[in-house]
């Protein structure tokens, strides 16, 4: 189906897109010509008034590329943002961003966020950021610091039913079970309320850090920090 023909029956709230880093470092990874067929694309859901975002999952190849391309999509997108890669699928076949480079890059990308409107903080990791700043506190990765099994749920076509899109974390099968049992189960509750390693933390309602780097990392997402908080809970 054509983009006019989906408008004409109802215009999306927004459509999301997905970058690697500038032009080199994208088609690399997403073949030759696909930035510039993307940024045509941008151009495309502005003509028809559609807001657009472009999401970066960003690694040990292309957070040189996060601030550069933050420039690169002013004007041209409505929101920029990145997640971290988590080592699950095709995932694990690349390097993840060092920690150190990761908190320099939060530093860089809280800067560059005063100057572009496009450019959004959803790291939940960004809340450590702005506490230690005294800063007000953003809504983190969904809002509500991490969201999953929270609001949103995965439904794959086979009927699995998972907490969250990074990373393996079943909860059900859609086809056996009620979405309310699903949601209401002790395994999503779980998933909601941890790790318990953050429970005392004063910003844990915004953050939690990610449960998919965690798991990732071969950390218990219940119990254990994400590996990129380097201070612990704030008492």
């Amino acid at each position: 189906m054509s983009l006019k023909r989906l408008v004409e029956i109802v215009s999306p709230v927004f459509y999301q897109v997905s970058l690697e880093g500038l032009e080199r470092v994208n088609d690399s990874i997403r073949g030759k010509g696909h930035f510039a067929k993307t940024l045509g694309f941008l151009e495309i859901l502005k003509k028809y008034g559609i807001e657009s975002h472009v999401m970066l999952t960003v690694h040990s190849g292309n957070y040189r590329d996060a601030i550069p391309l933050a420039s690169k999509l002013n004007g041209l997108t409505d929101l920029y943002t990145f997640n971290r890669l988590t080592l699950e699928g095709r995932g694990a076949l690349l390097e993840p961003i060092g920690i150190n480079e990761f908190w320099r890059l939060l530093e860089e990308w809280l800067e560059i966020s005063r100057k572009y409107s496009h450019v959004e903080l959803k790291d939940n990791l960004f809340n450590r950021l702005l506490y230690e700043k005294g800063l007000s506190l953003s809504g983190g990765c969904t809002g509500f610091g991490c969201g999953a099994a929270f609001n949103f749920l995965v439904l794959l076509p086979n009927g699995a039913v998972h907490a969250c899109r990074k990373f393996n974390s079943y909860l059900g099968d859609i086809f056996s079970q009620s979405f309310n049992e699903i949601y209401s189960s002790s395994i999503a509750k779980h998933y909601r309320t941890a790790p318990d390693a953050c429970k005392s933390c004063k910003i844990y309602s915004v953050c939690r850090g990610c449960l998919g780097v965690t798991a990732t990392h071969g950390l218990d997402p219940f119990k254990e920090r994400d590996p990129y908080c380097l201070y612990g809970p704030i008492e």
